[in-house]
């Protein structure tokens, strides 16, 4: 958000303003997870989201509806590419009396195979209105109740953007994820979050979830089309990448942060996921 001359509440919500076309990036060139539920409305231009390293195109008449589960990367295509974020902390959502998480969770992962929708003229200015909005919001912080009108102002732009899913989808709503699962990947998604960088193993959040291993295995499979060890495996990647870019932590130090048994065991871990050395990584500036 620094880099981005953004607007954030307490680090469980924000907004910023893409740069235009080829100067936008979103902390480097590799996919990554946001530690968040995020929204991008595509502006203006033209770009490529990848989602699980599936491509999607994107105009100035989409929305990008991310999730933590998703590994994400964003490629501008043309010179005049720019769009607005939004990103909301779980924590921070549960805490609106007039959500429900549950609806919520279950619509991200139905849309995980497909986290795009395209709005009409009309819908995109809703949208864009709603985020400013926010953002607004955010920005009046001498206000008396500024966290509740923070929570309206992201109340009403999830009741917009309901109200365009509802309307685009609705034989799809009675399709797809179950609830029971539903809770379960939504229950997985917060212990990730909060444990991914000192818990690595399957049997923990298993244990946590009181189920075996092999059932937390085979629904998250099933739901999402990733294994267990994939979600936690790409955090600790994204993660690394994060703290070797944006801190001057040590490498003994990171390995240290994200609980591996030595540096020299964090250092192969990163090799083989990036193809070359922690600090041949950060030497490069965050590339190969």
């Amino acid at each position: 958000l620094d880099s981005k001359q953004g607007t954030s509440y307490k680090g469980s919500i924000a907004v910023f303003l893409s740069a235009k076309g080829e100067n936008f990036h979103l902390l480097d060139d590799y996919p990554f997870y946001i530690n968040a539920f995020s929204y991008a409305l595509i502006t203006a231009g033209e770009a490529i989201l990848s989602v699980d390293g599936i491509d999607y195109p994107v105009d100035a008449h989409s929305i990008c509806i991310i999730s933590p589960l998703h590994l994400t990367r964003f490629r501008p295509l043309t010179p005049d590419f720019q769009g607005i974020f939004l990103s909301v902390s779980k924590t921070f959502i549960d805490a609106i009396a007039i959500l429900n998480i549950q609806h919520r969770i279950v619509r991200g992962i139905r849309m995980h195979s497909h986290p795009i929708l395209s709005l009409s003229e009309e819908e995109k200015q809703i949208l864009y209105q709603c985020t400013e909005d926010i953002k607004s919001q955010i920005q009046r912080t001498d206000h008396r109740y500024h966290l509740r009108l923070i929570q309206n102002a992201l109340g009403r732009f999830y009741l917009e953007l309901d109200n365009i899913f509802d309307n685009q989808q609705p034989e799809k709503l009675a399709e797809g994820t179950q609830p029971r699962y539903a809770t379960l990947v939504r229950d997985f998604i917060t212990l990730l979050m909060l444990n991914f960088k000192s818990e690595h193993t399957v049997l923990f959040y298993a244990e946590k979830l009181n189920i075996t291993p092999q059932y937390l295995t085979t629904i998250i499979k099933q739901q999402t089309g990733r294994t267990v060890y994939d979600f936690i495996y790409e955090m600790l990647y994204s993660e690394a990448r994060n703290l070797l870019s944006l801190s001057e932590l040590s490498i003994q130090q990171i390995a240290f942060e994200l609980h591996f048994s030595d540096p020299s065991a964090f250092t192969k871990f990163f090799r083989k996921k990036a193809g070359c050395a922690p600090l041949t990584f950060r030497k490069n500036g965050g590339k190969k």
